[in-house]
C-alpha cells in the first residue's frame, strides 16, 4: 500500500477520533509549511492567508525560528514557571521592560489567548471592583468556560453548556456594511448602561 493511501486510511479514522467542537473550513490535511505556503496530503501546495491565524506571522519553518527552536531544546524544553525562573523568559522581560509605558511595571505571560483574555478580565475586575464585562456581538474570544460566555462568532462554541458566567453583556460592533453604524452602535452600549 502506498505511503498516501496509508495516510489517508489513518486520516479518515483519526478524523473521526478528534473531539468536535472546532470549526473548519476544509477537511484537508496538511504536511508541512514552508514561508506563506502549506502542502497537503493530496499533494496541493495552498497559499495560507491567514499565517497560522495569525501565529507564524514570519511564515512556516522560517529558518531563524527553526534555528531558536532547536537549539532551546538542546537546552531545556519546559521550565515550570511555579517551580523557578526561566532565563530566557527573564531575558524577554528584561527586553520588553523599556517599552512599556512609564507607569505599567509588571508583565504577564500566558500560553494562549483565552488565558490572556480571562486573565485581563480577572485584573480588570480586581483593579475597578467591577464585574460586567462588554464584548462585541460576533467576536471570538475562545473556548475555555469563561470565554466561551464572550464569544458570539457561533452558537457551536456555547452550545449544550447550560448557563454561563454571569455579567457579560453584548453590543454590535459598528459595521456599516451590514447595516450598523457607529451611532447605531454607540446608542445600544448606551443602552446597556441605563
Amino acid at each position: 500500500m502506498s505511503t498516501s493511501a496509508v495516510s489517508a486510511a489513518s486520516t479518515t479514522c483519526s478524523k473521526s477520533n478528534i473531539a468536535r467542537g472546532i470549526g473548519r473550513l476544509t477537511d484537508l490535511v496538511f504536511t508541512s509549511g514552508k514561508g506563506s505556503y502549506v502542502q497537503t496530503t493530496c499533494g496541493q501546495s495552498l497559499l495560507d492567508f491567514t499565517t497560522g491565524i495569525g501565529v507564524v506571522n514570519t511564515g512556516h519553518c522560517h529558518p531563524r525560528v527553526i534555528a531558536a527552536a532547536k537549539a532551546q531544546c538542546d537546552n531545556i524544553i519546559h521550565s515550570q514557571v511555579n517551580i523557578g525562573y526561566h532565563d530566557k523568559k527573564l531575558e524577554l522581560t528584561e527586553t520588553l521592560m523599556p517599552l512599556l509605558p512609564k507607569n505599567l511595571d509588571t508583565i504577564f505571560y500566558g500560553t494562549t489567548g483565552a488565558e490572556a483574555v480571562e486573565n485581563s478580565i480577572k485584573m480588570a475586575r480586581a483593579y475597578t471592583r467591577k464585574h460586567g464585562v462588554v464584548v462585541f456581538r460576533g467576536g471570538y474570544h475562545g473556548r475555555t468556560f469563561g470565554t466561551m460566555a464572550m464569544t458570539t462568532s457561533s452558537r457551536i462554541y456555547r452550545q449544550k453548556f447550560g448557563a454561563l458566567i454571569p455579567g457579560i453583556h453584548v453590543t454590535p460592533f459598528p459595521f456599516t456594511y451590514h447595516g450598523i453604524t457607529p451611532e447605531m452602535a454607540m446608542n445600544e452600549l448606551v443602552q446597556l448602561y441605563k
